[in-house]
């Protein structure tokens, strides 16, 4: 977990050690300056996998997107938008 200059949370992530590196693995959770949740992002063995939400700073849902990880090719690719909320 990593604080801002306010002590506040700045972000919030799972690491797991893959090739002897730490790499992304589970939820990551951005937060404002303030404290508020603004992005939920999910990655898979350090790779950006599934839901992406980001969000106003009132609370409400900004953006929703899923990423996932091509089965034959290791690269990412756009799934599936959604319309803002």
């Amino acid at each position: 977990m990593e604080f801002n200059k306010n002590a506040l949370p700045e972000r919030e992530s799972d690491l797991i050690e893959l090739n002897g590196k730490p790499v992304y693995h589970g939820p990551t959770i951005v937060f404002t300056e303030e404290g508020a949740i603004k992005q939920i992002a999910f990655y898979k063995e350090g790779k950006l996998f599934g839901p992406v939400k980001s969000y106003y700073p009132t609370g409400l849902i900004e953006s929703v997107f899923t990423w996932s990880i091509m089965s034959n090719k290791d690269l990412l690719k756009f799934v599936m938008p959604m319309e803002k909320f």
